[in-house]
C-alpha cells in the first residue's frame, strides 16, 4: 500500500496535527506502508516533518503542489475573497483543475507511486476554502485512484461564504445541483467522519452504509500521557486530600510543572500564585471568546487565588483575527485577568502550557471533532465549560464523564432587549438563507420562529449577537449583584463548589482517561485506519460518479432557526 494524504496546508493544529496522529496511529497499530507523501498548498509552519521521519518506521515524504492551497493565498477569487485575482468559473476553472490533477500525478510518478496500490486520503474536500478540489478529487478518482474523502467541516453548516463560492464556481445556474460536485458516490469513493452526528447527516442525504466510516480522531499526548495527571492545586485542590496514588504522581511532575507555570508567568504577564483556566485553541469566532472573558467577570474563587485566563492562540485569518482583536480590545478596557495567544518563538511547548495550567476550558458552540473533551483527561485536568451534546454524545457513550459541563450559559432575560434581539435574530436568518441561495421563508412561518429561544425567563448567553455579548460582560464585571446573580444561575462558574472537589475529580480524570485510552487511543484509530485502507484498495474503480440521491437534506438539517447563533457568522 502506498498511501498520500491531502490537506490544504499543514500549519499548525487543526486538521494538519490530526495527520500527523494519524501518521503515528498507523505506526502504532504495527501498519507499515510501503511509503506515505503528505501533500499540501505550501503552508507548512511547525510541521514536524523531520521529528517524524525518525518516529515513524515507514518512508515519509512531504511535498508542495500548486493549486492545493486556499484560493483567497492564491489570487484566484470568488466573491467575498480578500485578495483578487481571476474568477475560478468555466474555462478557468477547469484548467486549474487539470493543472492540478497533472502536477499531483507528477508528484505521484517522480515518488513511484503505482495507482493500483496507491490510496488517496482527502481531508476536507468539500469546505470550500478552494472550489476546485472536489472536481480534482473526482477527476483523479475517474483516472483509476481510490479516493477516502474525510469530512472534518460542513460548507453547509454556517459557512455561507465558503459554500456561495462554491455555487458560484461548481453549479451557478442550478445550486440544487452543488451536493452531487462535492460528495460523488462510486464504489471506490469513501467517506470518512469524526462523529456520529456526521454519519447520520451523510447516511440521510445518501451515501451507501458500505462507503461511510465513522473514524474518530486520535488522541495522543505522549508527553502528558507517561506522567500521569499533573499536580492540582487552586481553590478546589489540596494535597492532603489527594489519594495516594494522585499524590505520588503528582510529586513526580511537580517540578516539570512548576518550571512551566515560571517560564510562563514570565513571558504572559500572569501571576505564578493565580489560578491558571487555559483556553487550549485557537481563538477563532466559533471559540465563542466572548464566553470565556464572561468566565472572567463572573467566576467565584478565593481571594488568595484570583482566576486568570488565557486563550492560547491567535487567528492567522484577517476576519477571524479581526473577532479575536475585539474581544481582546475589551478585555484590556475592562482590565480583565486574560491573556490571549501563547509566545511563538519556541520558548514553550504545548505540553508545557497544558502542565502549567490549574483548569482547561471550553466556551466553543461548535465542533468538527472536539479533541479538548478528551484531551484534558490525558493532561490530567478538570474540563469545565459548555457541553456540546451533538458532539460529545459519542464521548458519553464511550463511558466519559463529562458531568462538569452544562450546554448553556444562563443569563437573566431581562438583561436584553427581547424584541431586539428577535429582530436581528431574524434579519441574519433572512440573510443567510439567501446567501445559501435558499428561497426566503413565508412570512407567517417566519414569525415567531426564533420566539422558543428568548421566551423564557433565561437566554444562553451564545445565543447573542457580538454587541449584546459584550455589554452582559461590561454589566457583569461593573456590578457584584449582577455577578452574583449569574453565578446563582450558572453553578459552574463557582469554582469552590463541592462538584470540584480533589477526590472526586482526580477519580473522574483516572476514569476517563481509561475510557479515552480504549476508544480513541492511537492504536485503536491506527488499526482501523489500516483496515479501511486495505479494504478500499480491494474495490475496482469506476471510471464515472453517481450524484449524491439527497443532497439537499444537509443544507436542511445545518440551516435550521436553532442551529443560528450569531457570533458564528458576524463579521
Amino acid at each position: 500500500m502506498q498511501l498520500a494524504i491531502f490537506h490544504y496546508h499543514l500549519n499548525r493544529g487543526g486538521v494538519a496535527r490530526v495527520i500527523e496522529n494519524h501518521l503515528l496511529a498507523l505506526a502504532e497499530a504495527g501498519a507499515r506502508p510501503e511509503q506515505v507523501l503528505v501533500l499540501h498548498g505550501g503552508r507548512a509552519d511547525d510541521w514536524p516533518h523531520e521529528q517524524l521521519a525518525r518516529q515513524l518506521p515507514f518512508p515519509l515524504q512531504t511535498q508542495s503542489v500548486a493549486g492545493l492551497d486556499y484560493d483567497s493565498l492564491q489570487g484566484d477569487s470568488l466573491q467575498g475573497d480578500s485578495l483578487q485575482g481571476d474568477s475560478l468559473q468555466g474555462d478557468s476553472l477547469q484548467q486549474k483543475v487539470l493543472a492540478t490533477v497533472e502536477a499531483i500525478l507528477a508528484v505521484l510518478d517522480r515518488a513511484q507511486f503505482e495507482r493500483v496500490q496507491t490510496l488517496l486520503h482527502w481531508h476536507n474536500h468539500a469546505l470550500g476554502k478552494n472550489v476546485a478540489i472536489p472536481l480534482i478529487a473526482a477527476e483523479l478518482a475517474r483516472r483509476g485512484y481510490h479516493l477516502l474523502l474525510q469530512i472534518h467541516d460542513f460548507a453547509e453548516d454556517l459557512r455561507p461564504d465558503n459554500y456561495r463560492q462554491l455555487a458560484t464556481a461548481l453549479a451557478p445556474d442550478q445550486i440544487d445541483r452543488l451536493p452531487d460536485f462535492l460528495y460523488p458516490q462510486a464504489p471506490a469513493i469513501h467517506y470518512a467522519v469524526l462523529n456520529g452526528r456526521d454519519r447520520q447527516l451523510l447516511s440521510v442525504a445518501g451515501v451507501h452504509p458500505e462507503r461511510l466510516h465513522l473514524v474518530p480522531n486520535p488522541v495522543s499526548n505522549p508527553t502528558l500521557v507517561a506522567t500521569g495527571p499533573a499536580p492540582r492545586e487552586g481553590p478546589v485542590q489540596s494535597l492532603s486530600r489527594q489519594a495516594p496514588a494522585d499524590r505520588a504522581r503528582s510529586n513526580r511532575t511537580r517540578s516539570n510543572r512548576i518550571s512551566a507555570r515560571q517560564q510562563l508567568a514570565t513571558l504572559l504577564d500572569m501571576p505564578v500564585d493565580a489560578t491558571w483556566i487555559t483556553y487550549p485553541v485557537r481563538g477563532i469566532r466559533r471559540k465563542n471568546i466572548g464566553e470565556m472573558l464572561l468566565w472572567s467577570a463572573a467566576a467565584s474563587v478565593p481571594a488568595s487565588r484570583p482566576a486568570w485566563l488565557h486563550v492560547t492562540i491567535a487567528p492567522q485569518n484577517p476576519l477571524e483575527r479581526a473577532s479575536f482583536d475585539r474581544w481582546q480590545q475589551l478585555a484590556k478596557q475592562l482590565d480583565l485577568p486574560c491573556r490571549f495567544g501563547t509566545p511563538t518563538d519556541d520558548q514553550v511547548s504545548y505540553e508545557q502550557v497544558l502542565a502549567a495550567c490549574d483548569l482547561l476550558l471550553t466556551t466553543s458552540v461548535a465542533e468538527g471533532f472536539g479533541m479538548v473533551f478528551l484531551e484534558c483527561w490525558l493532561a490530567g485536568k478538570q474540563l469545565l465549560g459548555r457541553d456540546l451534546p451533538e458532539i460529545t454524545t459519542d464521548f458519553k457513550q464511550a463511558g466519559i464523564c463529562l458531568d462538569s459541563l452544562t450546554p448553556r450559559l444562563a443569563i437573566p432575560a431581562a438583561w436584553v432587549d427581547r424584541t431586539q434581539l428577535v429582530q436581528a435574530l431574524e434579519a441574519l436568518y433572512r440573510t443567510l438563507r439567501t446567501e445559501y441561495g435558499q428561497p426566503p421563508m413565508a412570512t407567517t412561518t417566519e414569525a415567531g420562529l426564533f420566539e422558543p429561544y428568548v421566551s423564557g425567563p433565561t437566554i444562553d448567553f451564545a445565543r447573542l449577537p457580538a454587541r449584546m455579548q459584550a455589554d452582559i460582560i461590561r454589566r457583569v464585571h461593573g456590578d457584584p449583584k449582577s455577578q452574583n446573580q449569574l453565578r446563582s444561575l450558572n453553578r459552574q462558574l463557582d469554582l469552590t463548589d463541592v462538584h470540584l472537589d480533589e477526590l472526586q475529580v482526580s477519580r473522574r480524570i483516572d476514569t476517563n482517561r481509561k475510557a479515552v485510552g480504549q476508544h480513541y487511543s492511537l492504536a485503536r484509530v491506527g488499526d482501523q485506519l489500516a483496515t479501511l485502507y486495505t479494504r478500499l484498495l480491494e474495490i475496482e474503480p469506476s471510471s464515472s460518479w453517481e450524484p449524491l440521491p439527497r443532497g439537499q437534506s444537509l443544507l436542511d438539517t445545518l440551516l435550521r432557526p436553532d442551529r443560528l447563533l450569531p457570533i458564528r457568522i458576524e463579521p
